[in-house]
């Protein structure tokens, strides 16, 4: 768009909106399980948060253009790296933040042999030779 006579602030911004559409459709189809809930209900939030690095970015866009001389291209490119990270760690918290998982009810864990309640994590890890081969193990001796 900048190459066509649109100043490159606006044409970020114009880029940015086409590009949270599309981030949003992709998030929701190949990132993040289905939700329980509107996808009208979450675009907003999403469009809201991708919208705020634009604070961000619209600055650092304009002085490495306009301060530093750096190319529309390379600072675009610039400024979106730092966005994108940011933006996925945010948007991973606040949009689709899981919900804690219950812990187990009405069972209580297996005895083990050496009489505690859990093996402990060097037992949990010893595989017999055997096992670890693929041959059969049994209790019986020899």
């Amino acid at each position: 768009m900048h190459h066509l006579g649109l100043h490159y602030l606006a044409a970020a911004i114009i880029a940015t909106q086409a590009a949270i559409a599309w981030n949003f459709v992709g998030c929701e189809l190949l990132v993040w399980d289905r939700r329980d809930g509107s996808r009208l209900r979450r675009y907003p939030t999403f469009a809201l948060l991708n919208n705020l690095d634009l604070v961000i970015r619209l600055p650092l866009l304009a002085l490495l253009v306009g301060r530093w001389g750096v190319g529309v291209g390379i600072a675009t490119l610039l400024s979106l790296a730092a966005a994108v990270l940011v933006r996925y760690l945010v948007v991973d918290r606040l949009v689709y933040r899981t919900r804690p998982v219950p812990p187990p009810t009405g069972r209580r864990a297996p005895r083990h042999l050496s009489g505690r309640a859990r093996p402990t994590a060097r037992e949990r890890t010893l595989v017999p030779a055997a096992a670890a081969a693929g041959e059969e193990v049994t209790d019986a001796p020899g």
